[in-house]
């Protein structure tokens, strides 16, 4: 079910492209924009790049990659995280001009590593330590609500929260709490 979702979420994003990259003068002037997110879907910090389906379209999408440190575990009590991972995802914009409220969907999968030490005292009175570490492939859904300020060329400012989910599964993440802000700021062309 959930590798079924993510297939959907990708072959949309997938069609979407595939359309806004028509020859035709009016979709190549396409709004644009890259920008460094923190915290959101990007969990810690990233970078995503974000585009209209086509000139004028509410509709857009955003691909980006983001890098995620912790000491709390998202799969354990006690451990150190860390990850990279590629939020992918689709968003609608309402509003005019420069200032709109955005809603977006999508998917984060990654490759996430975690280390956990355990420390404990042995019967001779000596510290014993032990270190566990492993890395694995986990993914987790967002969406985006929030505001964005887009000039046509120029600065671009989001804020908003954050709503992340999963379902239950073996690569899934439980993100919680479940609501995280967001802010960006980048640039549009």
């Amino acid at each position: 079910m959930i590798k079924k979702g993510c297939l959907f979420v990708l072959l949309a994003l997938c069609v979407s492209v595939g359309f806004a990259q028509k020859s035709d003068s009016v979709a190549q002037k396409k709004n644009k924009s890259i920008y460094l997110e923190l915290l959101g879907a990007s969990t810690t910090i990233g970078v995503s790049y974000d585009s209209r389906v086509k000139s004028g379209s509410n509709w857009g999408y955003r691909v980006g990659v983001a890098y995620y440190q912790s000491l709390e575990s998202l799969f354990s009590d006690g451990a150190l995280n860390k990850g990279v991972f590629f939020p992918v995802g689709v968003n609608y914009l309402i509003g005019k001009k420069k200032h709109k409220f955005e809603l977006g969907l999508g998917v984060s999968p990654g490759f996430y590593k975690w280390e956990e030490v355990y420390m404990w005292d042995t019967p001779s009175g000596d510290m014993e330590i032990r270190s566990f570490s492993q890395k694995r492939f986990a993914y987790y859904f967002f969406s985006d609500i929030g505001y964005r300020y887009q000039s046509a060329g120029g600065f671009l400012f989001r804020v908003g929260l954050n709503p992340s989910f999963s379902f239950k599964g073996q690569h899934a993440i439980d993100r919680s709490p479940d609501i995280f802000p967001y802010f960006g700021f980048g640039y549009s062309f």
